[in-house]
């Protein structure tokens, strides 16, 4: 079971839709792992297999690890991560 959360920055006001994130009851059809786009500026959960393929932009994704800790990926300044509920 995983966590359906959104992060909200309160420096520059970014906020990110909900987001899936958690253990997957099936991994190998579904393992959230918390992203950032650089060009994009913007974080988003892929599968895991597909951190290698990148944004839809080109860009090259970066792994964020952990969800107590992260940064905008607008002004860097810390974000608020907020529970929206729960998923199976």
């Amino acid at each position: 079971m995983g966590a359906i959360v959104s992060f909200e920055c309160g420096s520059c006001g970014y906020v990110t839709g909900e987001l899936g994130l958690g253990p997957a009851p099936f991994p190998e059809r579904y393992d959230p792992v918390l992203v950032s786009c650089p060009t994009c500026r913007s974080l988003k959960v892929v599968h895991a297999p597909d951190v290698g393929k990148g944004c839809a932009c080109g860009a090259k994704l970066r792994v964020r690890r952990g969800t107590d800790r992260v940064s905008c990926p607008r002004c860097r300044k810390r974000m608020t991560s907020v529970m929206q509920g729960l998923w199976d």
